[in-house]
This record gives C-alpha cells, structure tokens and sequence, in this order.
C-alpha cells in the first residue's frame, strides 16, 4: 500500500476538518501464502531491524508487549477484529513477507500502509474480501490502528485505499468522503527526509497521542470563545 504527504491539514483531521493529503511512489507491500499450519508467521525483509514472529491461530491473539516487537501488533489488530467480527473458520492459517521503501519513523504514514496491508490478508485468505466497500475498509482499518493504542484520526487510512495516480484526495469526515483533486502535470512534490526519526508507538503517550489531546483541547477552546457552544463540556 502507499504512503502519503499532507499538503493542507496536517494534524486537524482526528478534530472531523478536512485534508488535502496525496500518495507518494515509495510503498508498502506484504506477499503472502495460505498454510495448512494452523499458525500466523510475520517476516520482514528488513530482519535486522524487525525479528520475524509465529503465533498459534487464535481469535483472542494477545498483543506483543516488549518495545521491540510492538511494530507487529498493527498486524495483529486486523486480524484479531476480523476474526471476532466475521468469525471466519479458522482453519488455516498463512505467512507473510513485508517489503518496504518508506524510510523508518519518518511520518510518512507507514503505520497507515501496514494496517491496511494487514487488513487485506486475512479479508483474501478467509474469503471476505468482497464483503467490504473502501469505506468501510478505512473505518475498520482506522478502529484496527486505534486498538493497537494510537490515537489516529483517518487521513492516512483513507488515503492508502483511495489513493490514484496523479490526484489529491480532498478527504471528509462524518461520514468518509475522498474527492478527487488533479495535480498538473507539471507540478511536483518534493519531499525532504530531515532524518530525524519518530517510532509513533513507542512514543504514542508523550508525542502523537498528546498532540490529538492539545488539538482537541484547542478547538474546544476556540468555540467556547466564538460562542459556537454554551461551555467547553458541550463540545464533541
């Protein structure tokens, strides 16, 4: 799946506001093959850096704990939902080479390219794949990240299925809505890596998460002082 850059909205879109975000070439891609084994294995290309896990085929999967091996709980979620929701029969199970050209913790929404890989896995080997329109993929997909302990909003999600080349996506929020918006041609994005890296979850309590209480607490504020609610408790 892709990644994206925001260009109008960064960090409004877990408050309901509307983004302007586009996909980027770089990408996420997860092979996978069914098993007899009643097992998940998770490899990753990357084995230095993420150490390849096997877990028995259960609906009540438990998340892992230590920091190192937290970046797998992203893959677990979609699986421990759709196994729980859509009680599939579980009687095989698969595994899974990730492949990746996103620089690491660079906030370029890999997190968001791997739930939705994720995903899309264990929807193809059970048979559901089709059961689902792309919106409500990326409300489920959002739940699925959110589980997993990061307050995110949808901008990312929603980008990475909705994402065509060549276009922006103008995203809304309540309900989902992803408008098509032309990039000229002659236009380009450059992105520049400051090679200063953020691991999201590991850091979800004192960065990303609190920055979604601070907006949230701000645009409570700014309506009480515009008299657009009686009080700050009467804002949603």
């Amino acid at each position: 799946m892709c990644i994206r850059d925001s260009i109008i909205g960064e960090h409004i879109d877990y408050c309901g506001y509307a983004v302007l975000p586009a996909a980027l070439e770089q990408d996420m891609i997860i092979a996978f093959k069914e098993s007899s084994e009643l097992f998940i294995e998770v490899h990753n290309m990357m084995e230095e850096v993420y150490k390849h896990f096997k877990f028995p085929l259960e609906k009540d999967m438990k998340f892992v704990e230590q920091k190192e091996g937290k970046w797998v709980n992203y893959f677990l979620a979609a699986f421990r939902h759709i196994a729980k929701e859509k009680s599939p029969e579980l009687n095989k199970g698969y595994k899974v080479l990730i492949s990746s050209t996103v620089p690491i913790d660079a906030g370029l929404s890999s997190s968001a390219a791997f739930s939705v890989s994720s995903t899309l896995v264990p929807l193809t080997v059970y048979g559901l794949r089709e059961k689902y329109t792309r919106t409500e993929m990326v409300g489920n997909v959002i739940n699925y990240e959110r589980s997993v302990g990061v307050a995110c909003g949808g901008m990312d999600q929603t980008i990475s299925i909705f994402a065509e080349q060549g276009t922006a996506k103008l995203i809304e929020f309540n309900p989902i809505k992803a408008h098509t918006v032309k990039i000229p041609s002659k236009a380009a994005l450059v992105i520049a890596n400051s090679l200063t890296t953020v691991p999201k979850l590991q850091t979800a309590g004192t960065r990303y998460n609190l920055r979604v209480v601070e907006c949230r607490l701000g645009l409570r504020i700014l309506a009480f002082k515009l008299g657009l609610a009686l009080s700050l408790i009467h804002i949603s």
